[in-house]
């Protein structure tokens, strides 16, 4: 029984990270060039939440322009979750970066809990 529960653990995949392991020093190097960041909205909630709700992410590589904005924005790996694509691009097209990094292509992903039900009101109020 114990080696069936070991064997099913170390059989178990990886949590899905959008390319990040993959992708790591190309990740550093653009974490390096924000100069502001924008939070996720957090009311990542769709029509089927769960108590514990799910991992989503998003890769998206993009360039820079000479004010710093991200432009020319591709989705380039996801959890395929449409409410932390739409999200995760929201906050990245907020976000600025030094304008001399202009450019070549860029990359970031974005992770983020989704359908995760709100707690339940306090029936006592």
């Amino acid at each position: 029984m114990m080696l069936m529960l070991a064997l099913a653990l170390a059989t178990q995949a990886a949590p899905y990270d959008c390319g990040a392991a993959k992708y790591m020093q190309k990740l550093r190097d653009t974490e390096a060039l924000i100069v502001q960041r924008v939070a996720l909205k957090d009311d990542l909630v769709g029509e089927m939440p769960t108590k514990s709700g799910r991992p989503a992410c998003v890769r998206f590589a993009f360039s820079i322009d000479a004010d710093g904005h991200a432009k020319n924005i591709t989705e380039e790996e996801s959890s395929r979750d449409y409410l932390m694509i739409v999200a995760a691009r929201r906050a990245l097209e907020a976000y600025r970066f030094k304008p001399a990094a202009r450019g070549g292509w860029h990359m970031l992903v974005f992770r983020a809990v989704v359908d995760k039900a709100p707690p339940f009101p306090d029936a006592g109020h």
